[in-house]
């Protein structure tokens, strides 16, 4: 029986694990325990009847388990099996609910808005109800949750459901059709009962994909995979030839549906799975590329858990995952198309503590494609004012785009071997508010005149500084785990696959010294992939920042140069650095944000209405060693480097 191996950790784990990126809502990282149940699951959350409606629920839930400092809200404990679900009465559970007789010992279903979560959950707990499920008002993911005023009175479960998956409760609800919910932290109550846990199929390279990327795709092994997903046992008998079958199936764009590949069985099935054993992940053994793709439409990953007995649950035997062939979005985390947007589910901060650099990892099979912009959202911390939305008060959002050549082609990223080729930057303004999702415009990081315009077969990786007190938007469900454990243990055509590489660390512990390396699987101890731990990244920790690309192909001669001119002098400076800014029209407001080499604010000052000005900085108090002048003109970023000596 195969296993992921990653049931010892060296201190080293524990000490990254405890500098992991603190979350601006209550959905916090889970504490772990090393076990089957803990590391690997979390709380399970179904629908067990009517049948056609059963399943596990994506969620998010505002207390992970008794060791969750920062939750609120009660634990599921021994369990709450198949009691009814009963829409409130005021939906929004806002006030007293005026059909508490119909909630005692049932599991309340409530609309997120208008009040505190900790108020609805009081009202819930108040009218009788054992625990209470927030449906989302807004699509994407399930969300954080704080506790507000109310939420340290609050001692029932407190569940947060999609938007979708609220919808169709609500609907049967109303249609008076009986709905039975199972909370657990295990099994719902059945003698054969396999299931595939929640977020643990080898998921798809990206959410959304150029399709000009695709179109030498047979030939791209990051773009590949290798099919598998994480099992678990979660009946009371022993199970027998548990495996995994495959299906990819591409739609495109107003055609008919063509079948990639289908697999029946794992290459190996587990022939005696006891339910003690908990968890095991079969794959199929066997590396497949994408076929080359030239058109938009979609591809569908669908996993289907087999065993010898009849599943007494069947609901939870198979798990789709989507990947999206578009014009010109490049997303690794959920996006929705419809919108036009990257959902987000939940807010990490990389400034909590010790400093982290973090983001999405994207690689790009055909070069000279624009980036035109960027998409992100940023927040501030649950405890901030709930009154005060905006985001004027916090300073500039840079973000970076790093290319990384991996020199030793030894599959870490180390600091001699990327370098800085684009940024976008945005100064926060009156408007800009909490959640507020931004569309940064990109330039050459060396030439702010020109784009950003990509290289073929290049690994880029891109990061955002953040303001003080704020936090990147994370989808909360993209769980790259299992796809990078299963590139690494097929027999043939392995290969390491990068999503989100974090480096916790200050100015002069990365790219002041070439030989640190980043951790290219979050939350490990080490750059092996068998040792990933599963249970952390199962809360989609992966910074939603996503691409715009151009549609064609594009080159620096293209773009008109603008006749503004920046200078800076002396470089290097000692006390005092002086910046001569001659603009072609008149600027609104011209900000001179300072940036160390890891990319924390050091200063930063705006002047107004700017045409032609001679600016003296002093340096005094900075240190020796490298510096960045990022000069913000009317929201377009033009960067000078500089180094300081004393």
């Amino acid at each position: 029986m195969k296993k992921f191996n990653f049931l010892k950790f060296s201190l080293a784990a524990a000490m990254l694990a405890t500098t992991a990126p603190q979350v601006a809502t209550a959905q916090v990282m889970p504490h772990f325990d090393l076990n089957w149940y803990s590391d690997y699951v979390g709380n399970r959350i179904s629908v067990v009847d009517p049948t056609a409606l059963a399943k596990p629920l994506i969620h998010t839930i505002s207390k992970e388990n008794a060791d969750d400092a920062n939750g609120w809200g009660g634990l599921i404990g021994n369990g709450i099996i198949g009691e009814d679900l009963v829409a409130g009465m005021p939906y929004d559970g806002c006030g007293t609910l005026t059909n508490a007789s119909a909630m005692v010992g049932n599991v309340a279903l409530i609309q997120r808005g208008d009040c505190e979560f900790g108020v609805k959950a009081l009202n819930a707990q108040t009218a009788g109800a054992v625990a209470i499920f927030i449906v989302n008002n807004v699509d994407g993911p399930p969300v954080g949750m704080g506790a507000g005023a109310q939420g340290a009175n609050v001692t029932i479960p407190v569940v947060m459901i999609s938007k979708a998956d609220g919808a169709i409760l609500k609907t049967a609800l109303d249609a008076s059709t009986a709905v039975k919910v199972t909370l657990s932290t295990w099994g719902n109550n059945f003698t054969n009962d396999l299931g595939i846990v929640v977020k643990g199929g080898a998921i798809n390279y990206a959410s959304a994909i150029p399709y000009s990327q695709l179109s030498g795709a047979s030939s791209v092994s990051s773009y590949g995979i290798v099919p598998g997903a994480v099992l678990a046992n979660f009946g009371s008998a022993t199970l027998h030839n548990v495996s995994i079958g495959a299906k990819l199936t591409w739609f495109p764009t107003g055609g008919n549906p063509t079948v990639v590949f289908d697999t029946n069985t794992a290459a190996t099935p587990v022939a005696t799975f006891a339910p003690t054993d908990s968890i095991v992940n079969p794959f199929v053994n066997k590396f497949y590329n994408l076929p080359n793709t030239t058109a938009t439409g979609r591809y569908e990953m669908t996993y289907t858990a087999k065993a010898d007995e009849t599943d007494d649950f069947i609901n939870d035997n198979t798990a789709t995952y989507t990947m999206n062939v578009t014009a010109n979005t490049f997303s690794r985390t959920s996006y929705d198309l419809t919108a036009d947007k990257p959902n987000y589910g939940s807010y990490f901060g990389f400034r909590a503590g010790n400093e982290f650099i973090s983001g999405p990892m994207m690689f790009v099979a055909k070069g000279d494609y624009q980036v035109q912009a960027l998409k992100v959202s940023v927040t501030t911390p649950a405890n901030a004012d709930p009154e005060d939305n905006s985001l004027v008060d916090f300073g500039t959002l840079n973000v970076f785009i790093w290319k990384w050549v991996d020199a030793n082609s030894d599959g870490v990223m180390t600091a001699g071997e990327v370098s800085k080729v684009g940024i976008a930057s945005h100064e926060m303004v009156e408007g800009d508010t909490q959640q507020q999702i931004f569309t940064l415009p990109v330039v050459s990081f060396t030439n702010a005149n020109q784009p950003l315009v990509t290289e073929a077969n290049t690994w880029y990786w891109t990061t955002a500084v953040m303001p003080a007190n704020t936090f990147i938007g994370c989808d909360g469900e993209s769980n790259f785990q299992p796809r990078s454990y299963f590139k690494n243990n097929v027999t043939t055509g392995k290969t390491k696959d990068f999503f989100a590489p974090i480096f916790a660390g200050t100015d002069a512990t990365f790219t002041d010294d070439p030989s640190n390396a980043a951790q290219m699987y979050p939350f490990e101890a080490t750059n092996n992939p068998d040792s990933v731990r599963f249970g952390q990244q199962r809360t989609g920790a992966v910074a939603g920042i996503s691409w715009i690309t151009s549609v064609f192909t594009t080159g620096v001669k293209e773009v008109k140069a603008s006749n503004s001119a920046f200078n800076i002098y002396p470089n290097p400076a000692v006390d005092v650095m002086n910046v001569s800014v001659n603009l072609d029209k008149e600027a609104k407001k011209v900000y001179y944000t300072i940036i160390d080499q890891v990319g924390r604010k050091i200063s930063e000052v705006a002047h107004t209405n700017v045409t032609k000005e001679e600016y003296q900085i002093p340096t005094t108090n900075l240190a020796p060693g490298s510096y960045m002048l990022i000069i913000n003109v009317d929201g377009l970023p033009n960067v000078k480097q500089f180094t300081i000596v004393k």
